[in-house]
């Protein structure tokens, strides 16, 4: 994110690079290394280091584990009523479905995070 404002007669913008980080970690995937970070905002004129990098992350994936914590727990439907609610599926479908699933793994970084995201909804 980056904010402009006028000193004097030059533009000057400031960039929030806690913001730049989380957005290069949602464009590189979660499991990204800080030096992965580092080059990618580097080359949007950003400059941070690994170690600000590597705080941000424990940051973002505390504040996610404390979602997951707080999040109610609900109750699952049984095998018999998930049956009947759920439309008969052709098998491009389930194509189609896991690799959704697949591009889930990948965006949160392993199917126990992703099984961990699906348990607290």
């Amino acid at each position: 994110m980056r904010i402009e404002h006028r000193k004097g007669q030059r533009l000057m913008t400031e960039v929030n690079k806690g913001e730049a980080i989380r957005e290069a970690f949602t464009a590189l995937g979660g499991d990204a290394m800080p030096k992965d970070v580092v080059d990618y905002l580097e080359k949007k004129g950003i400059e941070v280091s690994t170690g600000y990098v590597s705080t941000e992350k424990s940051k973002i994936k505390k504040a996610s584990e404390s979602a997951l914590m707080k999040s109610p727990v609900a109750t699952s439907p049984t095998t018999e009523e998930a049956a009947r609610s759920s439309p008969k599926r052709n098998t491009q479908n389930i194509v189609d479905l896991i690799l959704t699933i697949k591009q889930l793994i990948l965006d949160v970084g392993s199917k126990d995070e992703l099984k961990r995201l699906i348990d607290a909804l």
